[in-house]
């Protein structure tokens, strides 16, 4: 019988090999089980303090913002206080405008239809 040979050729009917990485096998401890639970451990940590530190910043925003919003309002009611003291009839009639005036000697009333200036 003869035979025919190929040598660079592949044949037809075998299956294609798959290119496969080859793993080098590690043994997993319990020294790398606990450096990897630290390691977890302490990236949790890191991130719930980053959060927490965010939500607390912003606790301090807003009270300082609440104790700004507290002395304006203080500062509102002394103003209106000091406005209607102002408005008072006591501090109208010790007003030097008022005590600069004088009373007229003679009243003369206009009625409403007729002018008031005249030639």
């Amino acid at each position: 019988m003869t035979q025919l040979h190929l040598s660079n050729a592949r044949p037809i009917y075998a299956p294609s090999r798959r290119r496969t990485i080859a793993t080098a096998a590690f043994y997993i401890g319990p020294t790398f089980l606990i450096f990897t639970m630290i390691l977890m451990v302490c990236l949790i940590s890191v991130v719930t303090l980053m959060f927490s530190t965010r939500e607390i910043t912003k606790g301090y925003a807003l009270k300082k913002l609440e104790a700004e919003h507290e002395q304006l309002l203080r500062d509102h009611e002394a103003k209106t206080m000091h406005v209607a003291e102002v408005r008072s009839l006591m501090s109208i009639k010790n007003s030097p405008k008022v005590q600069a005036m004088v009373r007229p000697k003679q009243i003369v009333y206009y009625r409403g239809d007729t002018a008031i200036a005249s030639k």
